[in-house]
């Protein structure tokens, strides 16, 4: 599924959620790509030091469906764990 987000919405939510510094590095990330997976960004976005459930409200905000949110979690989700497995064995 595809989807359009305000830029302005995105950056106040990413601002909100990570900080100034971890946002503006993640909203680089943003602005250079012409499109993210939402998981990604879900993925950013925690890896940036935002707390679950607030991702979960924002995106809520934005009026993104339960299930792709669910789906786009369990992504996020799945490549923290890989990575941490990753440096377990490093």
């Amino acid at each position: 599924m595809e989807m359009e987000v305000d830029t302005d919405k995105l950056h106040s939510i990413v601002l909100r959620l990570c900080g100034p510094e971890e946002g503006a590095a993640l909203l680089a990330y943003v602005n250079s790509s012409s499109e993210v997976r939402l998981s990604e960004l879900i993925y950013k976005l925690i890896l940036g030091g935002a707390d679950r459930r607030a991702v979960l409200s924002e995106l809520r905000r934005l009026r993104i469906s339960d299930s792709d949110i669910a789906d786009a979690f369990a992504g996020a989700v799945s490549s923290i764990a890989m990575g941490a497995n990753n440096e377990k064995t490093e």
